[in-house]
């Protein structure tokens, strides 16, 4: 009874609960750029790689931090949601394909899709708030597609496919010896893998997001010890996830029409 509750709480205010997903991937994301984490050397490459334009990459990055935090509080305050939504899927398209870039740098390899997928479920996240708000339908599908493509871009990259899995391997070493880790986070890209192609086929694609809140959880805690930001971070995919458990929606591929939005807070 108190589940079904607050389940209800939960998914009766599905605009509320997602701005506030947004709301910890750009936070989390912005302390990183901001050096307030170990994470910003990896942002500093990132930039670096496709710096063209010459830029001071510490004071890019401090920009893009800046803009990251404006970008949250406005999903999280529900401001302009209309018109941030769209610059939100831009941004990130952008962000996502520097990190193809700098992937294809540093391995030679030809495609980094894994490092655009990472993006994309904030970028349906993004589409689905300006849906709600602008078109006035629920297009709850987008939230489960969404985070199937994190789960395949986690699944790709830990299997040495089109990404880079050296943020997976630090975060198992946190528990396990290197060698171990190593093994881990193979195997882990097996499972991932799966739980991808469930969500985004549909397939029992529930309990591959129960066991997928489970496992992004764990996730978290690792994340953690790394470094608050990154936990902020990918709390974001874990708040996905776990909605997207709860919401039966989430698993049809019907949209709803809704005049009532404005008391969603």
């Amino acid at each position: 009874m108190v589940m079904n509750k607050i389940t209800h709480a939960v998914t009766s205010k599905e605009l509320l609960s997602v701005r506030i997903i947004l709301f910890m991937a750009f936070l989390g994301h912005a302390l990183v750029s901001l050096h307030v984490s170990e994470g910003y050397n990896l942002h500093y490459k990132i930039f670096s790689s496709v710096n063209i334009f010459d830029l001071d990459v510490e004071q890019a990055l401090r920009v893009f931090g800046i803009f990251d935090l404006t970008m949250a509080f406005l999903f999280l305050l529900n401001i302009f949601i209309k018109y941030i939504a769209p610059i939100a899927i831009i941004y990130l398209l952008v962000v996502g394909v520097s990190g193809g870039v700098f992937f294809m740098q540093k391995t030679g390899g030809l495609f980094g899709v894994a490092e655009l997928f990472r993006r994309v479920p904030w970028m349906f996240c993004s589409l689905f708030t300006w849906y709600i708000t602008v078109k006035q339908r629920k297009l709850h599908y987008l939230l489960r597609v969404g985070i199937a493509f994190a789960f395949i871009a986690h699944g790709l990259a830990s299997l040495g496919f089109f990404g880079l899995n050296g943020g997976h391997v630090e975060l198992a070493s946190k528990i396990l010896s290197e060698e171990a880790a190593s093994k881990f986070v193979y195997w882990s890209g097996i499972t991932d893998s799966i739980m991808g192609v469930m969500l985004m086929s549909g397939l029992l694609s529930r309990w591959a997001a129960i066991l997928g809140t489970v496992w992004l959880a764990f996730i978290v805690f690792l994340s953690v010890q790394v470094g608050i930001p990154e936990g902020i971070f990918r709390t974001g995919f874990f708040l996905m996830c776990l909605y997207v458990a709860m919401d039966k929606r989430c698993h049809s591929w019907k949209f709803e029409n809704t005049l009532i939005i404005h008391n969603q807070l």
